[in-house]
């Protein structure tokens, strides 16, 4: 899945919780628990060198979680624990994708487990099925956006 969808309901999830650290965990968990939905994410649509073209979407993605986060930061009520469940919702895949790092959090033991639960919640559609993929996404995300207070 991509960022928007576990960032949008990680900040849905965050924006009811009084602790930070809940909130954080709160995130995490939802992330994982949207995984086992029938989707494509980035991994699914690269080729073995990324284009271009997969940079510029990964790229408009994270562009577009973090205008409704900061829409969201700038509401009048917002809730602070909002940003926390985000964080949460975005964090397993930064831990376990990011080229910078992911050689060795693949091999230390704790998030080698994790990187290994990650992979066994993915459940992608192909390519062909990229209309589905649009759908289910898009409405995790109207469905969260109703839920976060602003």
């Amino acid at each position: 899945m991509i960022a928007t969808p576990h960032i949008i309901v990680g900040s849905a999830v965050g924006s009811h919780i009084n602790s930070p650290w809940v909130a954080f965990a709160a995130g995490f968990v939802s992330h994982h628990i949207l995984d086992f939905i029938p989707h494509l994410d980035y991994g699914v649509l690269k080729e073995k060198k990324t284009s271009v073209s997969t940079w510029l979407y990964i790229g408009l993605d994270i562009v577009a979680s973090l205008a409704i986060l900061i829409y969201f930061l700038s509401a009048p009520h917002h809730q602070p624990n909002l940003i926390w469940g985000a964080l949460g919702g975005l964090t397993p895949d930064i831990v376990d994708n990011s080229p910078l790092w992911m050689y060795y959090t693949h091999r230390w033991p704790i998030t080698k487990q994790h990187w290994q639960f990650h992979l066994f919640a993915q459940n992608n559609l192909t390519p062909h099925y990229w209309w589905l993929n649009v759908l289910f996404q898009a409405t995790l995300i109207l469905i969260s956006l109703a839920f976060i207070p602003y």
